[in-house]
């Protein structure tokens, strides 16, 4: 189809993949990546890529963006679906609970071998609240091997997991309720600043020992960015898709602008 002086982008059709989006994936990745396996500090360049890669956390919010983005668009092109939980909800299985079980069935398989020390916390990990286990105690972070300490495993990387699972399963329920979608967008607005409030309290009235496993970790602390990739496509769905397109380009630039700035001139901290 071609694309006229007046209409310069086609009409997005959200059945197909969106190309753009895995090159949102893998900047993401690359982040995180960057945040674990980080350039050295010696000479400018290095530096400026280092002060950057601290900053690679980010990566995890785009994450969460991406998905909250794509999971209300799914939510809001289905939600007239007579089996629209029982649809969601198998297919986001499909998608998770394997590889998330395969992964725990291998740390069990090899118990007997590492002689792996479970603990009762543990339990709430194949429920997908470890990351609230982990905030009461930090310790479940850890699983250790009682006979080959080199074999111990970390299970602090399902925290991510656990987050999307709980907005899973609250989110749809709120989208099949509020059914419009301005007031949708205003509930995810509304939610993202209690979010950003609740961060502001725990700073001002904890101790920054706890901002990893309670702020850094739960879902009532980082809701805003898979809000804000609700808010996104609820806003390409509404009438005024063209003005947002055209402003897309602007808020890459700027934002990536800002990336930069934040990491050079705000202190490092690695909180991975």
């Amino acid at each position: 189809m071609s694309i006229s002086a007046e209409q310069p982008f086609q009409p997005i059709d959200f059945k197909t993949r969106f190309p753009a989006l895995d090159g949102v994936r893998a900047l993401a990745g690359s982040m995180v990546f960057a945040l674990h396996f980080g350039a050295g500090s010696h000479g400018g360049l290095l530096k400026l890529v280092k002060a950057i890669s601290l900053r690679g956390g980010m990566g995890v919010d785009l994450f969460f963006v991406l998905s909250g983005f794509l999971i209300t668009g799914i939510l809001w092109d289905t939600q007239s679906d007579s089996h629209y939980f029982a649809r969601f909800f198998g297919r986001r299985s499909i998608r998770i609970f394997p590889v998330f079980y395969a992964a725990l069935g291998v740390l069990l398989f090899l118990t007997p071998f590492f002689k792996y020390q479970w603990r009762p916390g543990h339990l709430a990990f194949p429920f997908y609240v470890g990351n609230f286990a982990m905030a009461v105690d930090p310790t479940l972070r850890d699983l250790h091997s009682a006979t080959h300490p080199a074999a111990s495993a970390t299970l602090i990387h399902f925290w991510s997991l656990c987050v999307e699972e709980q907005f899973y399963f609250v989110w749809p329920l709120v989208v099949w309720m509020v059914r419009d979608r301005l007031r949708i967008i205003w509930t995810a607005a509304l939610l993202s600043i209690v979010a950003l409030g609740l961060r502001i309290v725990f700073v001002v009235h904890f101790a920054p020992k706890n901002y990893e496993m309670w702020m850094q970790h739960l879902l009532p602390f980082r809701m805003d960015a898979l809000l804000i990739g609700a808010i996104l496509a609820l806003t390409l769905r509404g009438p005024r898709v063209e003005l947002w397109q055209r402003a897309c380009k602007w808020f890459f630039i700027s934002g990536t602008a800002i990336l930069i700035a934040i990491s050079v001139l705000s202190p490092a901290l690695d909180l991975a």
